[in-house]
């Protein structure tokens, strides 16, 4: 049991809890798919990434400093406010979990919603409550909506828990950038929004480097013990500032031939 990162530390409980809140949220979504460690709508789009390449992008400062257009992936996956990173904002994200932080009708977040029709996803979430006539009307009128949330939780943010989400829909390969700790949060390196300082709450500059640091190691020891099948990639291997380094160098080390398709030495 990994106490200090688990949402809700009885699986029961989580199941409960997950379904009851996502049903009370997003009460059009007929079919969801729950266990003990995750709780989803289990929709026919999902299926789409089974046994696929998949390229996850994050905002950590990774995602701008990788060549990772060099690629060879047949789905992005992202998050938040990743329409304003110059790199994606041109790309095709079919996958977007979106977080409590995202104006939902600004104009940015409906331009890119309108252009490239991602599937919008998103956590359960204190602020969606108060949206709950606001989600009805926008599946009335766009239709691709999913949820889902995590029973594994703690500080990393949002990408984490979507990292395990799409591990969850059994791709074949998972190509990763921007989980890159608290080093760039402290300096405001944010891939999607410039010079945000993006520390969790409760969490200080002093000892942002050894909680995120324990964080990881919960959270890359909880991936492994689930045995997926999908091979990660961390393409932020390496870089300074990537705290991710140390596990996947462990767990999942970078293969050369990819190190050289996206200009790592």
């Amino acid at each position: 049991m990994f106490e200090l990162n688990i949402d809700k530390n009885n699986q029961e409980e989580f199941k409960n809890w997950s379904v009851q809140n996502l049903n009370t949220l997003f009460p059009f979504m007929q079919n969801l798919y729950v266990d003990g460690e995750m709780c989803y709508s289990n929709i026919e789009f999902l299926k789409k990434f089974e046994n696929k390449k998949i390229l996850f992008l994050g905002g950590g400062p990774s995602t701008n400093d990788i060549d990772w257009e060099n690629l060879d992936y047949d789905y992005i996956v992202s998050l938040n406010h990743c329409f304003k990173n110059i790199k994606l904002h041109n790309d095709k994200v079919v996958l977007l979990s979106v977080g409590a932080e995202v104006d939902l009708q600004s104009d940015s977040f409906v331009e890119y919603v309108s252009k490239f029709n991602p599937y919008l996803f998103f956590e359960i979430h204190s602020r969606w409550f108060e949206e709950k006539e606001y989600f009805k009307k926008l599946y009335e009128n766009y239709k691709k909506i999913g949820c889902f949330h995590t029973r594994f939780y703690g500080k990393l943010g949002g990408g984490n828990r979507l990292l395990l989400f799409i591990l969850k829909l059994n791709p074949k390969v998972v190509y990763f950038a921007g989980l890159d700790g608290s080093i760039p949060m402290v300096e405001n390196n944010h891939a999607f929004e410039g010079k945000k300082n993006t520390l969790p709450y409760g969490v200080n500059v002093d000892d942002a480097e050894g909680v995120f640091m324990g964080q990881y190691e919960l959270f890359w020891k909880y991936i492994m013990s689930f045995n997926f099948k999908s091979k990660l990639y961390n393409l932020g291997e390496g870089l300074d500032y990537n705290m991710s380094s140390k596990f996947s160098e462990k767990y999942f080390p970078l293969d050369s031939n990819i190190k050289k398709k996206i200009n790592r030495r």
